[in-house]
């Protein structure tokens, strides 16, 4: 006696089917919708770590720039600070250091390549010397990718206490150092975010420093 043997239906077939393809869109479209969430999480995080290493920069550095001189070849005093509309180079005071790198460290901002950098250095690093930009002089700490353009702005304050800004700071033409300074970073994206720190030093009669340019390292 043959035994019967159960087959599936067209109709069965097709609501089969039907139910895969059912179950196979809803977990693409649930895949998709995590893959995206997965790709914003990432460049939420990827924005904050960049606001966070410029943050530190601002408030470590920037906040604590100070007016330092230092005696060039023909035996002038320049402070050691340079501020152009793209690009500065200052000294700042480190609120906590070790006894073999001192209590200063010269900082330069600017962009490489749409990175924004950042070149410290502890010893002297003279803006007018010929091997300024050794990257072997510096330490070098990316910052932010992908920016668009970097500008600053630097503030001073008039006889009568009125603040203004200017895109460049020509030391003939002021005593010491920025009362406050504006970073204003665009990326590509379109994005654009702006510091502003009052430096700890502006004064001209706060003037640190009094060294040669035979002693730097």
């Amino acid at each position: 006696m043959r035994k019967k043997i159960n087959r599936f239906t067209l109709m069965e077939l097709m609501a089969a089917m039907a139910v895969l393809t059912i179950v196979g869109a809803l977990a693409a479209s649930t895949f998709a919708a995590f893959l995206r969430g997965w790709e914003r999480s990432n460049k939420i995080a990827a924005e904050l770590r960049e606001y966070r290493a410029i943050d530190s920069v601002a408030d470590n550095l920037l906040r604590n720039m100070i007016p330092f001189q230092w005696l060039d070849g023909n035996n002038e005093k320049h402070y050691l600070f340079e501020g152009l509309s793209n690009e500065i180079f200052f000294t700042a005071r480190r609120r906590n250091y070790e006894k073999d790198k001192g209590a200063l460290v010269f900082v330069r901002l600017r962009l490489e390549n749409g990175d924004l950098v950042a070149l410290y250095s502890f010893y002297p690093r003279l803006q007018w010397d010929d091997d300024a930009d050794d990257p072997e002089k510096w330490t070098k700490e990316v910052l932010a990718t992908k920016v668009r353009n970097l500008s600053f702005l630097y503030a001073e304050s008039d006889s009568e206490k009125t603040i203004s800004f200017l895109d460049e700071w020509v030391e003939d033409d002021h005593h010491g150092v920025p009362l406050a300074t504006q970073m204003l970073v665009e990326w590509e994206s379109g994005r654009k975010e702006r510091w502003l720190r009052r430096s700890a030093g502006s004064a001209a009669d706060s003037v640190l420093g009094n060294r040669q340019t035979s002693d730097v390292l």
